[in-house]
């Protein structure tokens, strides 16, 4: 095989899953490459561009460089290195590319887009994978390569959205007291503020009704596309009692709306299936909307908590909740039970009292005279 001189572009996308090197479970990321000897060809070392305190760190870079190909030093290593201040720089890893085989492969050649590879790394001291990196390679000769610039990969920008949900009602929760919980709903997005609905008190049928709005704002990607939902029964003189909880994933709903950026996306009214690790089989179902709203759109229609101003994209009403459904700690809503259902045994009951306290004074009075 004739030598060629050529370009190669090693695009560098993001590392997964890395295993940490330091004792606070996190690592400062930089690539280095090299023919397997540190300072050998092509020398790239760059701790210009380290990652910090992530195992998985994005870097969106394109290492290019010049060979010859086949040439004794085909074989590339690209590692992932821990920077420490203090003391030498750990290796995570390593993966190794032969060039001359894929230079010398039709079938590679013939590719106009090469394949994303995720690649193993791995570490001289270990016999387990330490993580892997995801990237693609490209060679040219040196005429195509100056008639076609490195791709842009760089990160996508953030985009901010706003996070919307309706917790319509709760079905068939376990009880945890005596047949009879005060059932709240409680949710909350991977690394935000926790929300609550108010409470449906004395539910004997494990059902409660809601109609609650949630809003949080975010930023998309989302590291940690999770929604926690959680079930709890209010207590008074202790603390509330979990009752069941479901993580929903929603990295493609959300990937969904991040290629889709112009417009709402919805999932409608779907009941989530919960549990408890200490209980088996389903521990109650929550009935939820999840809608993304473009940060724009939600400045232009905003809505309230709860089921306050503006109430609307849906209105929600008061839920229907039995009469007795309130915090007994409320006079004014057990004033309210008691007139609505016991309105003329109440009057009867003051108007006896009435009659019984003048006998009881015309007979005091009449022992006077």
């Amino acid at each position: 095989m004739k030598p060629q001189k050529v370009v190669v572009r090693l695009y560098i996308l993001r590392g997964n899953r890395l295993v940490p090197a330091d004792p606070d479970g996190f690592a400062d990321s930089y690539i280095e490459i090299n023919n397997g000897k540190r300072g050998g060809f092509p020398n790239i070392i760059d701790k210009d561009n380290v990652v910090h305190k992530t195992l998985n760190p994005g870097f969106y870079k394109c290492y290019s460089f010049n060979m010859t190909l086949p040439d004794e030093e085909d074989q590339i290593h690209i590692s992932v290195w821990d920077e420490d201040k203090y003391s030498k720089d750990d290796l995570i890893g390593t993966t190794i590319i032969d060039l001359g085989n894929r230079w010398f492969d039709p079938s590679w050649q013939s590719l106009k887009r090469k394949p994303i590879e995720s690649r193993t790394l791995w570490n001289p001291s270990s016999s387990h994978s330490q993580g892997s990196l995801e990237m693609f390679v490209d060679i040219l000769t040196e005429s195509d390569a100056a008639a076609n610039p490195p791709e842009d990969i760089s990160p996508p920008k953030p985009q901010n959205w706003q996070l919307r949900i309706v917790i319509w009602e709760t079905e068939n929760v376990a009880f945890k007291d005596n047949k009879s919980n005060d059932i709240f709903v409680s949710a909350r997005p991977q690394g935000l503020e926790p929300q609550t609905t108010d409470v449906h008190y004395y539910s004997n049928d494990g059902k409660g009704l809601f109609n609650w709005r949630m809003v949080w704002d975010l930023t998309l990607p989302m590291k940690i596309p999770r929604l926690v939902i959680q079930v709890w029964d209010k207590d008074f003189l202790n603390p509330n009692d979990a009752i069941c909880e479901a993580v929903l994933n929603l990295n493609s709903f959300f990937k969904k709306a991040f290629a889709d950026k112009d417009k709402r996306h919805k999932i409608d009214r779907q009941p989530i299936v919960l549990s408890h690790p200490n209980a088996s089989g389903p521990q109650g179902t929550v009935f939820l909307d999840v809608e993304l709203v473009p940060e724009e759109d939600a400045k232009r229609n905003p809505v309230g908590l709860g089921r306050g101003e503006p109430n609307r994209d849906p209105f929600l009403p008061e839920p229907p909740r039995p009469k007795w459904s309130f915090n007994p700690f409320r006079i004014d809503k057990w004033i309210s039970l008691w007139w609505g259902n016991y309105r003329w045994k109440l009057i009867l009951a003051g108007v006896i009292c009435l009659v019984l306290l003048l006998v009881i004074i015309i007979a005091s009075l009449s022992a006077y005279f």
